[in-house]
């Protein structure tokens, strides 16, 4: 099954870069959470990554993590 998401994903991301748009994937989230905000029943079914789309603001990262990193 990851291995499905890993694919999904990356023709994602070539499907929004056509369009214009960016995308951001992870798969660093509480199940749980995902679940209680989907309505999703966790015996059934498991959030195994999150794919957001949008036209953001054409930067790679936002300003506040940029700092952060730089401070390292």
């Amino acid at each position: 099954m990851h291995m499905e998401v890993g694919h999904f994903a990356q023709t994602l991301q070539m499907v929004l870069g056509a369009m214009g748009l960016q995308g951001w994937v992870t798969g660093a989230f509480i199940e749980t959470l995902i679940a209680q905000g989907l309505h999703l029943d966790l015996q059934k079914t498991l959030p195994a990554f999150f794919v957001a789309a949008g036209r953001g603001h054409k930067k790679s990262m936002q300003d506040l993590m940029q700092q952060a990193l730089e401070r390292c």
